[in-house]
């Protein structure tokens, strides 16, 4: 009866959230303005096969996600939605993937098959993660891409013709991962698959359906990969050792966490479906499954969730976003387990819904003192330290506050609704859409100390008169991809420390573009004709203005955003 309204659902929310409001917000240092960066300055060099940043060497990823942006951008133009839009189709196509695999076991029918890519969409890590420029979820779609596929192929005839192309394509899928952030890509589908086939008493076939996907690997990959390799032999050499191995086993990699980490930051990312697992876990473990083919389904997704997330903790670098790929099967056991609840088991879902609307409760009243009391608990914790209540203060306006406290009240009364609601797939469907209106209003009610610090390209664009087009730019490390960005150049001078620029300024003549204070002291004191202008964070300048000469002109948007200094 809800089969269409879960349709409908599904599409709408993914447009709704994902895709309309995708330029309104500003670029984020540092990631969004590098995944912007990057592809622009490969579609405005005609060079689409060594990545480049700043116009410097840069090797931390494969070239597949950056051709992707750089397509977006050719199509779209150099716009703040097409520098998105790659990571929310990418996200898109991965609850087209659950919904393709759980339309196997369930058919088209069952709700349960729409539930699943809703919680998915709905889950505020994905939402955040989702609607940002980032190579992960480009990454997630090809891996889920992999792995689903050779789950179709494995519930196909054994040696048909159906099943050796599927599996092609999962190798193909695979491959197209390894482009895009390297040899993780072939890590996370082994541990998937080869556990799954074990727990099936497939082993024989392990060998069998491995190696055609290796093949398609390998005709996909290896053209850039030796092309990459003519063009510059030292990629392949600093991409295994620093960006594979000094990351994943050195106790000085950047992102050092332990190895609870991923464990213990993937339940606040589920939100706010976090509080139903329970319910759903009770769901899972109520009773022994009839139906042969969701039971594989139940057990290919346990696989897929546990031993990436193992891996990935294994890791001593750690950022959240490595854990994309465990969000699928986790939507998916959420939607089976939530279906399969014994009759009085409700409980469960009851506790875990009404603690979520006590939490949305504290939030409304977090966001009212926060503006009243300038007590921000969404920004610095050095401006909570020093108490600095003109930036503790969630907004210099009341319109902000206002907005993200009437779609907390939304998500309120839905989720009251839910608790309310007897049927379950009309319960499901309005607890997945309680955060519609939160998710959406994010994109416009930032906290201004958040947009300060973390979006430069406003202030950028508000002193672009102020920046001649002869001008010789210096930058820091965190400002740099806005400032090529918003400017259109890469001939960007690094102030003191390059940050992930280090191995493009350490070659090929870069250290032209880095200079310290005393050198730009000394370039000041001689510059000719030509105006010198700085890009930075005012945190750095006042880390080295004592050595500097008093700049013709200082322009800045406060003590936490960013300042333009003009000689």
């Amino acid at each position: 009866m809800y089969r269409n309204y879960y349709i409908f659902g599904v599409l709408l929310f993914f447009i709704l959230v994902y895709l309309l409001p995708l330029g309104v917000r500003p670029l984020m240092v540092p990631d969004e303005t590098r995944y912007a960066e990057i592809p622009r300055e490969m579609v405005a060099s005609g060079n689409w096969v060594a990545p480049r940043f700043n116009g410097l060497k840069y090797y931390e990823k494969p070239i597949m996600g950056y051709w992707v942006h750089a397509l977006s951008q050719k199509a779209f133009g150099e716009t703040n939605f097409a520098v998105r839009l790659p990571s929310a189709l990418a996200t898109g196509l991965v609850a087209f993937l659950m919904f393709t695999m759980l339309s196997t076991a369930l058919g088209r029918q069952d709700v349960r098959v729409y539930l699943a890519p809703l919680i998915f969409l709905s889950s505020f890590g994905i939402f955040g993660m989702g609607t940002i420029a980032i190579l992960d979820n480009v990454l997630n779609f090809f891996l889920s891409s992999g792995v689903v596929l050779f789950y179709l192929a494995s519930e196909q005839d054994r040696r048909s013709a159906i099943e050796r192309l599927l599996l092609v394509l999962a190798g193909a899928a695979v491959g197209c991962a390894f482009m895009t952030k390297g040899f993780l890509a072939f890590v996370v589908p082994v541990i998937t698959v080869i556990p799954y086939l074990v727990w099936q008493r497939r082993i024989k076939d392990i060998l069998r359906m491995l190696i055609w996907p290796a093949l398609a690997v390998v005709a996909v990959s290896l053209p850039w990969s030796v092309t990459i390799h003519l063009h510059d032999p030292d990629f392949w050499a600093y991409f295994f050792w620093q960006e594979h191995l000094h990351r994943f086993f050195s106790d000085k990699a950047h992102h050092h966490e332990p190895f609870w980490f991923f464990f213990v930051t993937m339940l606040p990312l589920f939100l706010p479906w976090m509080f139903l697992l329970p319910s759903a876990l009770a769901g899972l473990l109520s009773c022994e499954d009839r139906e042969h083919k969701l039971s594989r389904v139940i057990a290919f997704s346990f696989c897929w969730l546990l031993f990436p997330l193992l891996f990935f903790s294994l890791s001593n670098g750690k950022i959240v976003t490595y854990i994309i790929p465990c969000f699928p099967p986790l939507a998916i056991l959420t939607s089976i387990g939530l279906f399969r609840e014994k009759d009085g088991s409700d409980r469960l879902f009851t506790v875990g819904l009404s603690l979520f609307i006590v939490v949305i409760c504290m939030l409304i009243f977090g966001v009212i003192g926060s503006q009243m009391l300038s007590l921000n608990i969404f920004s610095l914790p050095e401006s909570v330290w020093n108490y600095d209540a003109a930036n503790l203060r969630y907004s210099a306006g009341l319109w902000k506050p206002a907005v993200v406290t009437g779609a907390l009240l939304f998500m309120a009364a839905l989720s009251v609704m839910a608790l309310r609601c007897r049927n379950r797939e009309k319960r499901f469907l309005l607890f997945a859409f309680s955060p519609l209106l939160l998710m959406i209003t994010t994109f416009y009610a930032l906290p201004d100390l958040t947009v300060k610090i973390k979006a430069p390209g406003i202030f950028l664009t508000e002193q672009m008169e102020h920046i001649p087009d002869d001008a010789i730019i210096l930058a820091d490390s965190k400002t740099v991809g806005a400032a090529c960005w918003y400017l259109k150049r890469n001939d960007l001078i690094l102030i003191n420390g390059g940050g992930e620029l280090d191995y493009g300024l350490a070659r090929e003549g870069g250290h032209h573009q880095r200079l310290w204070y005393a050198d730009i002291r000394k370039l000041i004191e001689e510059k000719g004709e030509r105006p010198i202008v700085m890009i930075l964070q005012m945190k750095t300048w006042e880390r080295g203005r004592a050595g500097f000469l008093e700049p013709r002109e200082f322009i800045s948007n406060g003590k936490y955003g960013h300042a333009l200094v003009i000689y």
